[in-house]
């Protein structure tokens, strides 16, 4: 992976995600608040999505057209992408109140936020509207994940909390707690 030339004259003071995409392009989040497409052959950047305020701390696709973001800006943005254009289409405003560490696609057409709110947020993927809001941990949750083919989701809190909890995704309760990991990556999971 060409690192060096792909992000030539690219000034930021950190990456916070990268992404391949499914058409083999490369999505680059970091502290300017653009979201920057790079071309993975030519290694120039192609497209620079503007609209965070703020660091945009996380990048998944949805579909092969829809990309999602988060931010310190505290809200979730989706984004139409085709080879040669960009489009904001929604905008979630406060989606929490504090900065929005991850957001990643779940099943059956559904997405999960989580926050330094102590938050996570189940959305629905086509509207958007919020189906759900886990409370539970006492510190920043830094990730977040289902467990391939179940409905189960797992999150991880740092800090006072250091806690991973296990979620049922059908009846969206906790199923239990694992104390003592602290982990500030957010990534880890």
């Amino acid at each position: 992976f060409p690192f060096r030339n792909l992000f030539r004259g690219f000034s930021f003071i950190s990456v916070h995600c990268l992404l391949l995409l499914h058409d083999g392009r490369v999505a680059c989040s970091s502290d300017d608040s653009i979201i920057k497409i790079f071309n993975f052959s030519s290694s120039k950047c192609e497209l620079s999505l503007q609209g965070h305020h703020s660091t945009v701390t996380f990048l998944t696709q949805l579909t092969s057209n829809l990309l999602i973001s988060c931010s310190y800006d505290q809200s979730i943005k989706v984004w139409s992408i085709t080879s040669n254009s960009y489009q904001c289409v929604l905008t979630i405003e406060y989606a929490h109140w504090d900065v929005i560490n991850k957001v990643i696609q779940l099943s059956y057409n559904r997405i999960a936020s989580c926050s330094w709110d102590h938050h996570i947020k189940i959305w629905k993927s086509d509207t958007y509207e919020l189906i759900q809001d886990f409370e539970g941990h006492s510190d920043t949750i830094n990730s977040i994940i289902q467990l391939e083919n179940k409905e189960i989701l797992i999150s991880l809190s740092s800090g006072f909390d250091k806690t991973m909890k296990i979620w049922n995704l059908v009846t969206y309760q906790c199923i239990t707690a694992i104390k003592g990991i602290d982990c500030w990556d957010r990534h880890s999971l």
